[in-house]
């Protein structure tokens, strides 16, 4: 329970409290449960004080002076605490919704389970806290620094993480100790990050797998390296989007805009890329066998070198793709656009599955496969070419088959 000296100090005003606690710096502080709303403690000193379940809703905590305190369970809806400084103190399963911590200093602290609905976290200092499980639905993350924080089975659905900083590789001293967190270790395993806004966002590395990001928006953010195995990116923006040796090995990409994307070396196997939009995306070098690009855009596509063996291209749009030095063994091309793929150099390529296509006769092959191509008798059953689809901002004629 809360005691009635410090509650009564704490009462008469920020100036007596802080000369008090000058004068008891080693003293315990025990605010447990106390009731506190809508007061006034701005540039307070709260370093080890004892909130726990506290009640704080709309109080004005602007740039106190948290060190290792402890709110645990404290409800602080709606408080002000722009500029605080939270080192090192724990909020588990504190109700932060609504609350205002633009330029707050977080770093080590402890908000599992916490619910931060709607709070606004922009240009916020996260390093290294622990964010398990708690709720961020429709926070403001703009520009906050979440280097090596923990975002396990965290709710980030409507968040806004625009120009997040996770990599960021400057120096924080506090207190004279050098904080040197592992700028790879950011974790966002499981996490909930459906329809969030990633634009620009730099990722390189970070561990998504399983995160749910169905509708996300990360357009020219930077995912190299980053594993997103088995992800669900269903009509996510990836457009510009920077993933190079990433791991998207059985991922969910169906519908999803990769338009101008970098995929190089990209690690795609068996992946779902129904109807995804693949326009002027690098894949050179890309590993995407058995990969599901039924109706795909890969129109000016570069796939020099990438490996399609057993992948499925039913009704894809291939048109001016370059497929150089190309693995094709058993790929599906029933109705594919052809026209003006290059195809030369291109190993485990098969005449009977090229007049299957669609405009082949309009694609670049080496002058010995284009002979054995025209000699090559015609599939009984031909491709219908004739109706027309959209690709994107390219019009071409021919349908997929049911």
């Amino acid at each position: 329970m809360v005691n009635p000296t410090h509650l009564n100090i704490l009462s008469q005003g920020v100036r007596t409290w802080n000369q008090w606690r000058r004068a008891n710096s080693h003293a315990p502080v025990d605010l447990q449960e106390a009731d506190l709303r809508e007061i006034n403690l701005q540039k307070a000193d709260l370093r080890e004080a004892d909130f726990s379940r506290a009640n704080l809703e709309k109080a004005d905590l602007r740039e106190v002076i948290l060190l290792r305190a402890n709110l645990n369970g404290a409800n602080l809806r709606e408080v002000n605490l722009e500029g605080a400084r939270f080192w090192e103190v724990s909020l588990e399963g504190a109700d932060l919704s609504r609350a205002n911590l633009e330029k707050a200093d977080l770093r080590e602290v402890i908000l599992l389970r916490a619910n931060l609905n709607g709070a606004n976290l922009e240009r916020v200092i996260l390093w290294g806290a622990n964010l398990r499980e708690a709720n961020l639905q429709e926070a403001n993350l703009k520009r906050a620094n979440l280097r090596a924080a923990n975002f396990e089975g965290a709710n980030l659905e409507g968040a806004n993480l625009e120009r997040v900083k996770l990599l960021d590789v400057r120096d924080f001293r506090a207190e004279g100790k050098l904080l040197g967190f592992n700028p790879e270790k950011v974790n966002l395993r499981r996490a909930n990050l459906r329809k969030v806004n990633l634009r620009r966002a730099n990722l390189r590395k970070a561990n998504l797998e399983g995160a749910s990001l169905w509708d996300a928006n990360f357009e020219g953010a930077n995912l190299a390296e980053v594993s997103l195995r088995e992800i669900n990116l269903w009509e996510a923006n990836l457009r510009e989007v920077d993933l190079e040796r990433a791991n998207l090995k059985r991922a969910n990409l169906n519908r999803t805009n990769l338009e101008g994307a970098n995929l190089k070396n990209a690690y795609l196997l068996g992946a779902n890329l129904y109807k995804a939009k693949l326009k002027e995306a690098n894949l050179a070098g890309a590993n995407l066998q058995d990969a599901y690009l039924v109706e795909a855009d890969l129109s000016k596509a570069n796939l020099l070198q990438a490996d399609l063996g057993g992948a499925n291209l039913k009704g894809a749009n291939l048109k001016d793709a370059d497929l150089v030095g190309v693995s094709l063994w058993e790929v599906y091309l029933w109705e594919a656009n052809l026209e003006g793929v290059n195809l030369q150099q291109a190993k485990n390529i098969s005449l009977k599955r090229v007049k299957l296509a669609c405009n082949w006769q309009k694609a670049t092959f080496d002058e010995a496969f284009r002979s054995q191509l025209n000699e090559t008798p015609d599939p009984e059953t031909l491709p219908d070419c004739n109706r027309e689809q959209q690709f994107g901002l390219c019009r071409i004629n021919y349908r997929g088959r049911d």
